[in-house]
């Protein structure tokens, strides 16, 4: 029976599906984002803000779907095919979607309409994005791609692509057991998946499910279909607003006191007495319900530290020190706004101590020194693999090791290539970890969502570590092409690869605890998808931009970054991406905050506070999204469920119909999707 079991479900006709899936997703997908003309941080298959993805999401719904209309597919489609399916569609959409590749679309300006284009075109080599020539056909389109010209760049991209991949997938393996099986962190995206990936097994314990597989009620189906139901439906008027101008405003998103993001609610806004009763605070709130069903899947300690940590750090603080006049009162009238000026300068400087300190270090460092006997096991497995390894791991530590030293030195080279220079190799990579190891899953392992601000405090750390003391007149192609690579490539587009990539693939192995799926299943499927998502996202990109025209395609249009604020003179202290210096010192406070709760929650189980959850209250999570207020009523509702009706009704009832709720958001998103394309080719 056990060797049943490790038996792969890779066959050649399961494999020719996979690739047919993820060449027709990732073409799908950047079609998407090319023809949105709404907020394309919500019509994208890729990760967003939120840290919740369409594309896996919708991958397993409509293949569900296709089980359930064709019964010769039921036999087929179980848990575990379903779970390889997500895995493939997840690493497809990330390889594919709005932060990369369709970043590249930011060399466009730089080339042509750059303020400071005589300092900076000359830096960017050809083999890393083409020159005037070549592109200028692609402004407006209607002409032959010529892809003699694009080949170099391609090749460029798509190895480092690959090699962003793999360096995520060899740290996700190398963490795997610490973060699943030893500390348990919740994923609720991996579990919000369960939910509707057990739709299969509807009528019992599935005879391929692995052993942590729980028996589905027959009422639990039902609540999810329910979910599904009511989600598409909740959120049908929303799109169709966004879809045709004269739909009625049922829920009002688009305009004041809600800001760009559907369900965000500015507070100074709708009551705007607080705007003079709460100076610099921040006052955003997430009151979209598929942001607080999300929270429904956390913890409880983390829900609570969250909101604690926002009433406390950016609001009771920045209050004080505002009414003490050491910050401006009562402050711009935008939460964001309120956050860069308290957070990079005066006394405060929050973005110092929580989202580098605390979060960008701590969340990814701590970990490691209390787990140091996990470690040094590991390091004794790479001499001497036990005998459960390629079992339990999909592949011995040796080979992930390899996987992971290849990968930073295919990474650095590629970093070289492009013009930075061997010394900012390390540094570039060792940030590029930390992000992995703290956003891109041990905040997502608890909390799901993404934090904005990596790529501007990235590239400031960069400055001050590398450069500090340049000006203008100094920049060089060392300097451009290092903080281009930080903040755009190892920041901007970190909600995705290589943050989406680590996310996602941990929700994908910890989706394998619940359906026993063979983790070199796993591992296979995905790194094929990850090689032909990236080919066919890059040469659809690339062939739409000459066929239909870059400054035509909304979503093309309005992907331009800021490569010019990466500039000394543009990168004032407390304006755009670093804290106002000295500030390591604040960093280490953090970092230090960070320790202090991991242990005293770690030592005694009554301790309240969560380090995640603090580093969501305290940093842009809440600041720019609101997701610490939506928490708040995430943690009211799951402690009023089970403190008055029991922990068995909340996971029976309220757990089904909240991941039925989710995929039923992300069809309203499909929807939305399809609308907006349509429009672009036939306006209405």
């Amino acid at each position: 029976m056990a060797k049943e079991e490790l038996k792969s479900l890779l066959t050649p006709s399961f494999m020719a599906i996979i690739i047919i899936i993820s060449a027709l997703l990732s073409w799908i997908s950047i079609n998407a984002v090319m023809f949105v003309s709404y907020f394309t941080h919500f019509f994208s298959f890729g990760n967003n803000w939120w840290g919740l993805a369409p594309g896996p999401f919708l991958m397993i719904s409509f293949v569900i779907l296709a089980r359930y209309f064709h019964p010769s597919l039921r036999k087929k489609i179980d848990p575990k095919r379903l779970n390889i399916l997500w895995g493939v569609a997840s690493v497809t959409v990330m390889m594919s979607s709005f932060r990369f590749p369709l970043c590249l679309s930011a060399w466009f300006p730089i080339r042509f309409n750059d303020p400071w284009k005589g300092v900076l075109s000359h830096l960017i080599p050809t083999y890393f994005f083409p020159d005037e020539d070549v592109l200028r056909p692609a402004l407006e389109g209607g002409f032959p791609t010529p892809w003699s010209d694009w080949l170099p760049a391609i090749a460029f991209w798509v190895v480092y692509g690959l090699s962003m991949y793999f360096l995520a997938l060899s740290i996700a393996l190398i963490f795997r057991r610490l973060y699943i099986d030893i500390e348990m962190l919740p994923f609720p995206v991996a579990q919000a998946a369960n939910e509707v990936v057990m739709l299969v097994a509807a009528t019992g314990k599935s005879e391929e499910a692995g052993s942590e597989t729980s028996r589905v009620r027959f009422s639990r189906p039902r609540l999810v279909l329910l979910g599904i139901g009511v989600g598409f439906l909740f959120y049908l008027p929303w799109i169709l607003r966004m879809s045709f101008p004269w739909f009625p405003s049922i829920y009002g998103w688009e305009a004041s006191p809600w800001i760009g993001h559907a369900g965000v609610l500015n507070l100074e806004a709708a009551i705007p007495a607080l705007h003079y009763m709460l100076p610099m605070a921040c006052l955003y709130a997430a009151f979209n319900p598929v942001v607080i069903g999300i929270g429904l899947f956390m913890s409880l300690d983390m829900l609570f530290s969250a909101w604690i940590a926002w009433i406390i750090f950016e609001i009771i603080i920045p209050v004080i020190l505002a009414n003490a006049g050491l910050y401006p009162s009562p402050g711009p009238f935008s939460s964001s706004s309120r956050y860069w000026l308290f957070g990079h300068t005066g006394p405060y400087r929050a973005v110092a101590i929580f989202d580098i300190g605390a979060m960008y270090f701590g969340l990814a460092l701590w970990p490691i020194i209390f787990n140091w006997r996990y470690i040094v096991d590991i390091i004794k497995s790479i001499g001497k693999p036990k005998p459960d390894e390629v079992e339990r791991e999909g592949l011995t530590y040796r080979a992930i090791f390899i996987m992971f030293i290849l990968a930073c030195i295919v990474l650095g080279a590629c970093c070289v290539v492009a013009g930075t220079g061997f010394i900012s190799v390390p540094v570039l990579i060792f940030f590029a970890i930390l992000g992995i190891l703290s956003v891109g899953i041990r905040v997502h392992g608890e909390a799901v969502t993404f934090m904005d601000s990596i790529q501007h405090f990235h590239s400031g750390n960069l400055y001050n570590v590398l450069f500090q003391g340049y000006t203008d007149e100094m920049v060089d192609q060392k300097y451009y092409m290092t903080m281009v690579i930080g903040h755009d490539l190892f920041g901007r587009t970190f909600v995705n690869l290589p943050g989406g990539v680590a996310a996602y693939t941990m929700d994908s192995f910890k989706l394998q605890k619940y359906t026993g799926v063979s983790m070199r299943d796993l591992i296979v499927s995905q790194s094929i998808a990850a090689v032909i998502s990236i080919v066919v996202a890059l040469t659809t990109m690339i062939n739409l931009w000459y066929s239909v025209g870059i400054l035509k395609t909304p979503g093309g249009n309005t992907a331009y970054w800021w490569l010019w604020w990466i500039i000394p003179s543009q990168m004032p202290s407390g304006a755009v991406t670093r804290p106002e210096a000295p500030y390591w010192h604040y960093s280490l406070l953090g970092f230090c905050i960070t320790g202090a709760v991991m242990f005293l929650r770690a030592r005694f189980p009554w301790f309240p506070l969560n380090a995640t959850g603090l580093c969501i209250g305290a940093t842009t999570a809440q600041a720019f999204q609101g997701i610490a207020a939506g928490y708040l009523v995430s943690w009211i509702i799951k402690y009023a469920v089970i403190k008055f009706a029991g922990a068995k009704v909340f996971d029976s009832y309220v757990i089904p119909f909240t991941g039925g709720w989710i995929s039923g958001w992300f069809l309203a998103i499909l929807l939305g999707t399809i609308l907006a394309t349509v429009k672009f080719f036939y306006p209405w």
